[in-house]
C-alpha cells in the first residue's frame, strides 16, 4: 500500500503466472472505491509500490526494470537506472527515497528530477512519443512515432488534452490527414461513428464491444465496464480514463470495417469484427 494524502491511494499486486492482466490498484476516495490500472503489457513480477507525493511514484518487483509514474499513475515507463527487484519504498521529506530489492538504493533529490520532457516507449524499448511537461502536465508541443521511427502525430497539448490542429503520417512519411482539436476531441459524423459499432474477437478469446449511445462511442472489454473513446481523427480513438490507450478501426479495400487494433502499454493487439 501507499498512500501520499488521505485521499489517494495505491495497492500494488504480486502476480505469479504470465497469462492475464498486469495491473496495480488506486483510489481517489480514501479506499472507498478502487479502481485497475494497467502498467504493464505483458508479464512483470510487482512486489513494491511508493509514492513520494501525489504525482510521483514507482512500481518494482522483476529484476528487468523499474516502473515511475510523474504524473499520478496515469502513465507509467520503465526506469533501468534506479535499480530493481524492489519490494519496499521508504520517503523522508518530499526529496529523500529510498528503495530496497537487489541492494539499497537511494535519491535525495527526487523533485529535481521533474521532467520537462515527458517519452513513452514501445514495448521493444523503442520511442514512442515526446511530450513537454508543464506543471505535471502535458502543456505545449508533443509527437508521436511508427515503431520504424519515422514521425506518426505531430501538435499541441493544454492540460493533458490536445488542442489546435495535429497531423497524422502514414509509415513513410506522407501526411494523411489535418484534424482540429478541441479540448482532446474532433467532431467525427454519427453516420461514420455508426460503422464502428459491433463486437469484435480479441486475441484472448473475449469480445470487446463497440457501442454508440447518441453521439458517443464506447468499449466494453467482456462484461466490463463501459469506457467512453474519443475521437483524434476519423478512425482512431482514445479511452477517456487514459489518453494513452489508443483504438483504430481497420478497413477493407471495400470500405467494410473488419478489425480493431488497440494501442496499450506500448503494444498494439487485433481485434476481427465479428
Amino acid at each position: 500500500f501507499s498512500f501520499p494524502t488521505e485521499e489517494k491511494g495505491f495497492i500494488s499486486i504480486q502476480r505469479n503466472v504470465r497469462e492475464g492482466r498486469f495491473y496495480h490498484l488506486q483510489t481517489k476516495d480514501g479506499g472507498q472505491n478502487w479502481q485497475e490500472v494497467e502498467h504493464a503489457p505483458s508479464h512483470y513480477y510487482t512486489q513494491g509500490i511508493g509514492f513520494i507525493d501525489e504525482q510521483i511514484g514507482w512500481i518494482g518487483g522483476s529484476n528487468i526494470w523499474t516502473y515511475e509514474t510523474r504524473d499520478g499513475g496515469n502513465n507509467w515507463q520503465k526506469m533501468k537506472n534506479i535499480g530493481n527487484g524492489f519490494n519496499n519504498f521508504q520517503f523522508f521529506g518530499d526529496s529523500l527515497a529510498y528503495g530496497v530489492g537487489f541492494g539499497v538504493y537511494k535519491n535525495s533529490n527526487v523533485q529535481a528530477n521533474k521532467l520537462s520532457q515527458q517519452k513513452t516507449y514501445y514495448s521493444d524499448g523503442t520511442l514512442r512519443g515526446e511530450y513537454a511537461i508543464l506543471n505535471g502536465k502535458r502543456n505545449g508541443p508533443a509527437q508521436t512515432f511508427h515503431p520504424n521511427g519515422s514521425i506518426s502525430s505531430r501538435g499541441t497539448y493544454k492540460e493533458n488534452l490536445k488542442v489546435g490542429n495535429w497531423k497524422y503520417f502514414d509509415e513513410s512519411g506522407n501526411l494523411l490527414q489535418t484534424v482540429r482539436m478541441k479540448n482532446g476531441t474532433t467532431n467525427v459524423r454519427r453516420k461514420l461513428l455508426k460503422q464502428y459499432v459491433g463486437v469484435y474477437l480479441m486475441t484472448n478469446g473475449k469480445n470487446r464491444i463497440i457501442t454508440l449511445e447518441k453521439d458517443q462511442l464506447f468499449s466494453q472489454r467482456g462484461k466490463g465496464r463501459k469506457i467512453p473513446i474519443f475521437p483524434e481523427n476519423n478512425n482512431s480513438f482514445y479511452f477517456g480514463s487514459n489518453p494513452d490507450i489508443n483504438i483504430s478501426f481497420i478497413k477493407d479495400s471495400n470500405g467494410k470495417i473488419t478489425s480493431s487494433q488497440i494501442f496499450q502499454n506500448g503494444a498494439y493487439s487485433m481485434a476481427k469484427k465479428i
